[in-house]
């Protein structure tokens, strides 16, 4: 961004918008700090009627905003939908979801029962994007999103095996301590690594588009 490309609607809309520039790495401040002024509303629910409250709004919400119209569009369904729960509308499914995550001790029947869904999600998300895509000819969006349903499937997965795989890792000494030591440095890290990347791209004179990168870099990148 050049200097004479500045102006108030510029400013205004990049704090709004949380992207400035080509730079979009900062996207999820705006659904973040639209789910903090969501929390009193849920923090205020008194705690005996959280964990049915929650689970009513996480089955309804995904079912009614997720669900269908993913089959709609999926399906091509000559179908039109205006009816959505704008409680738990996009990003705000998943703070609900952690809660109820994190609250609850889920047996290992259905955890793996949410892994195997988390991982047929992921097959599902990619294999339907490229195939979608270069039918296309271009990014086709249909399975892509944090917000869709394989997105929102996989990342329940991830949070729970998180849940049960960090408390088995942090009993270990060396890695409690390595995790302690680095937790203070993580975010800190992601707000830089975007211009680190940048250079490194130069330098390095790589092709961020090739297949090798894409599979590779995020192992040397963590």
């Amino acid at each position: 961004m050049k200097w004479e490309d500045f102006s108030i609607n510029m400013l205004l809309t990049s704090l709004l918008t949380a992207r400035i520039g080509k730079n979009q790495i900062y996207w999820f401040f705006a659904p973040l700090f639209s789910i903090y002024l969501c929390i009193p509303l849920f923090a205020s629910v008194p705690e005996e009627k959280k964990n049915s409250l929650f689970s009513y709004l996480f089955i309804t919400g995904f079912i009614v905003n997720m669900l269908v119209p993913f089959i709609i569009t999926v399906f091509k369904l000559d179908i039109s939908n205006s009816i959505n729960m704008r409680v738990t509308m996009e990003y705000l499914i998943f703070p609900i979801a952690g809660y109820l995550i994190y609250k609850n001790d889920i047996p290992v029947k259905q955890r793996y029962a949410w892994y195997a869904l988390a991982a047929v999600s992921m097959m599902t998300r990619l294999i339907g994007t490229y195939t979608l895509s270069m039918a296309a000819g271009k990014i086709d969006q249909t399975f892509w999103g944090y917000v869709k349903v394989p997105g929102v499937l996989q990342g329940i997965g991830a949070f729970i095996f998180l849940k049960y795989a960090g408390i088995k890792l942090m009993r270990v000494k060396w890695i409690e301590k390595i995790i302690s030591f680095m937790r203070q440095y993580t975010f800190a890290l992601y707000l830089l690594h975007w211009y680190f990347l940048q250079v490194m791209l130069v330098i390095l004179k790589c092709n961020p588009r090739s297949i090798i990168y894409r599979l590779g870099a995020p192992i040397v990148i963590v």
